[in-house]
């Protein structure tokens, strides 16, 4: 949720992280993704934090909201 998220960042924030940053163009972010060697099945792995402490692993994250997540920290 939102405010799972937000509480994530200000921890980070507080411990210093940067949470915006200077990225490479949306599309070639994409491009090396779809590279990785790491991949499953054509499907990219992603450890997502659920709550402070806790996080999943699931490769079941739709392109869209990858674009959304590098378009957020992107200054």
């Amino acid at each position: 949720t939102d405010d799972v998220a937000s509480d994530i960042e200000n921890v980070l924030v507080s411990y210093g992280f940067k949470i915006k940053t200077k990225l490479p163009d949306v599309a070639d972010i994409c491009a090396y993704m779809k590279k990785d060697k790491k991949k499953a099945d054509g499907k990219i792995g992603f450890v997502l934090p659920t709550k402070i402490g806790e996080v999943i692993r699931t490769s079941d994250v739709a392109e869209d909201e990858i674009i959304k997540a590098i378009e957020y920290i992107s200054q």
